[in-house]
């Protein structure tokens, strides 16, 4: 079953929506959308065979919007949804966005626009997203390898941080399910420890002065940030170069990691906008959950690729490049 918007006017920001038994968010993730200032866009919904409302709410939104597309059929989850959702996107810039979260700032979309336009070079735009509890109130710093891009933390600040990470890791040795204990422990002796470290104890940036286009590799290379998946703009074409095709039939819970190394080992280039852009909350049933021990799969996956490009690029000093959104090289450094 699908319902396809009219094709008035090519948008430039195609949302991608891939949503399951989210009858209870699913109006509130739509109408944060619809009123975004900025409103050249489409949103495609993907559901896979949702067993409540939550199509017939979509369908009434598409109704009213015809740049609103519904497509409802059974998937194999959320990158399968994801990859359906791309092939019908026709935005020079996409984002992804779960039938539970939805956009915090109403200026969002005009922000991005506006760096893109600025910054010729960058091919992404991030920003911060903060939670969401199912009473409905926000839930600010709720991760603490993001909250010093916003708030001042110096040197007490990143000893608490770590005071309060040290407290939750003995917490879960000692009282968690066995399952959690494990993944703690490989987490704690992975080859991406130092990295996880290394994000946690960061500073706050001196007068907003943040990693932007080039600087951001350093820093990325040091920490292995992920970029929020909630928030992020990106360039539709760099993420189709930069993100493996899912194969139905072979589960890949990769493409998001796959898709942020990628990225940055390419050169190519994002630009943070200091705003808690969305909002994100996770609830039994829905298309973003994810089984904690391939989660750690992937994890471990993403860390070693980045050891190993640590290696070439600060201790052989292999050379970087760095491109603009068209794939054409703009410099070149080593480190």
């Amino acid at each position: 079953m699908s319902h396809e918007a009219k094709k008035i006017l090519t948008p430039r920001i195609s949302i991608i929506a891939p949503v399951l038994n989210c009858e209870r968010y699913i109006a509130e993730t739509i109408e944060s959308v619809i009123m975004q200032t900025y409103q050249n866009w489409e949103l495609i919904i993907i559901d896979g065979k949702s067993e409540d409302k939550t199509v017939e709410i979509a369908l009434k939104y598409a109704g009213m919007h015809n740049n609103i597309s519904v497509i409802s059929e059974k998937d194999e989850g959320f990158v399968h949804a994801a990859e359906k959702g791309l092939e019908r996107a026709r935005g020079e810039f996409i984002c992804f966005l779960c039938g539970q979260d939805g956009f915090l700032d109403k200026d969002w979309f005009l922000k991005c626009i506006n760096a893109f336009d600025k910054e010729k070079d960058i091919s992404l735009v991030w920003g911060l997203v903060c939670g969401k509890s199912e009473d409905g109130s926000f839930i600010y710093d709720t991760n603490e390898s993001y909250i010093h891009f916003l708030k001042p933390r110096g040197l007490l600040g990143v000893m608490r941080n770590i005071a309060v990470k040290s407290k939750d890791i003995v917490k879960d040795l000692l009282f968690a399910p066995l399952y959690r204990k494990k993944i703690i422990l490989k987490k704690l002796f992975s080859s991406g420890a130092i990295l996880r470290i290394n994000s946690i104890t960061q500073k706050s940036f001196p007068a907003g002065q943040y990693p932007q286009k080039e600087d951001w590799f350093l820093y990325w290379l040091n920490t292995g940030l992920v970029f929020p998946d909630q928030s992020l703009v990106v360039s539709r074409e760099v993420y189709r170069v930069c993100t493996p095709r899912y194969i139905q039939g072979i589960p890949n819970f990769d493409n998001f990691g796959n898709f942020v190394f990628n990225f940055n080992a390419r050169g190519y280039l994002p630009y943070f906008i200091p705003t808690y852009a969305n909002f994100g909350r996770d609830h039994k049933g829905n298309s973003g959950a994810r089984v904690p021990e391939k989660v750690y799969g992937m994890l471990k996956i993403y860390f070693d690729r980045i050891k190993d490009l640590r290696k070439k690029v600060l201790r052989d000093h292999e050379e970087v490049v760095f491109r603009n959104r068209g794939g054409e090289i703009i410099s070149r450094k080593v480190f």
